[in-house]
This record gives C-alpha cells, sequence and structure tokens, in this order.
C-alpha cells in the first residue's frame, strides 16, 4: 500500500449536464441510465490545500468541463456555449479527497489519450 502524493477531485453530474446529455441522444433514457451514479475523479497536486467540501476549482474546472463534455460528445458545436466556473458548478458537483492510495500491486502506466 502507498499513498499517492496527489489529492483527488470527485465529479459528478447534476441535473443540467444530464439534460444536457439527453438532449443529443435520440433515446433521453440513454443517457440518464449511463450517467446514473456516475463519478468522474481527477488526480491534482497539493493535496494538502484541498478543502473537501469546497475545493479551489479555478486551477483546474476549464479542463475537467472540457473531459466531462468530450466523454459525452466530440462534437464542440453541440457543448454549451458558456463554460465558466459558474457554469461548471450548476453542471457539476465535485468534492474533493486529500488522501489517494495505491493498492495495486502493478506498476502505473500513463496513457495519453489523442482524443482528449
Amino acid at each position: 500500500m502507498k499513498n499517492l502524493n496527489r489529492g483527488a477531485l470527485l465529479v459528478r453530474p447534476r441535473e443540467l449536464y444530464l439534460k444536457w446529455a439527453a438532449s443529443l441522444d435520440d433515446d433521453s433514457s440513454l443517457a440518464a441510465e449511463a450517467l446514473t451514479g456516475h463519478i468522474s475523479v481527477y488526480l491534482v497536486s497539493d493535496p494538502e490545500t484541498l478543502d473537501e467540501e469546497s475545493p479551489d476549482l479555478a486551477p483546474y474546472f476549464a479542463e475537467i468541463f472540457h473531459q466531462e463534455l468530450m466523454a459525452w460528445s466530440l462534437d464542440e458545436e453541440q457543448w454549451p456555449s458558456q463554460r465558466d466556473l459558474t457554469t461548471f458548478r450548476q453542471w457539476f458537483a465535485v468534492t474533493a479527497q486529500s488522501i489517494v492510495v495505491e493498492l495495486g500491486d502493478d506498476v502505473i502506466e500513463v496513457v495519453d489519450d489523442e482524443r482528449f
């Protein structure tokens, strides 16, 4: 068991994101089913500075917003035109964890995905 020198931002879609995703799908129930209980985890530097209840998202929100929109639609024309921090907070609930523990025995591989 190893502690990683990272914190984690746990990102959950809110109703506005769910409605947006459903609007892009012919069967809107597919979006709801696919995203029910969905949580994305983003590792960040400086875990000691993370406030778990209300983390400072300014350094991270633009990249997370991009990743979350890209996960549902590659067509940026379908993305919301307003993608500021206020909109991000309306679309996603974020909590932080300052402790990240590696329980695996194998080497962690980093894969650069060119789509994102």
